[in-house]
């Protein structure tokens, strides 16, 4: 997960090609981690989109590694990476 949040030009970009959709949208990439939290590595920007869009809104995502040992709880939630740090 890319600690600064999701990049502003892939952002527009995404906006452009897919609206206020999931729909026919590549899936998630993620590692599912411990306790069932979900690390990602290929979509970041794609889950920052539907957060903006609706946080309540289902998105396809693909488990591509198990490491039920590993604890992500100490990154940040995308929700985290949109807030302003002051």
């Amino acid at each position: 997960m890319r600690p600064d949040g999701a990049d502003a030009m892939k952002l527009q970009d995404q906006f452009n090609e897919f609206g206020f959709s999931a729909v026919d949208m590549p899936a998630i990439e993620v590692t599912l981690g411990m306790g069932g939290e979900m690390m990602i590595n290929n979509g970041m920007t794609r889950a920052t989109r539907c957060y903006m869009i609706d946080v309540d809104q289902p998105v396809r995502i693909e488990v591509i590694d198990y490491k039920t040992e590993w604890d992500f709880s100490r990154l940040l939630t995308i929700s985290e990476t949109m807030t302003p740090n002051l």
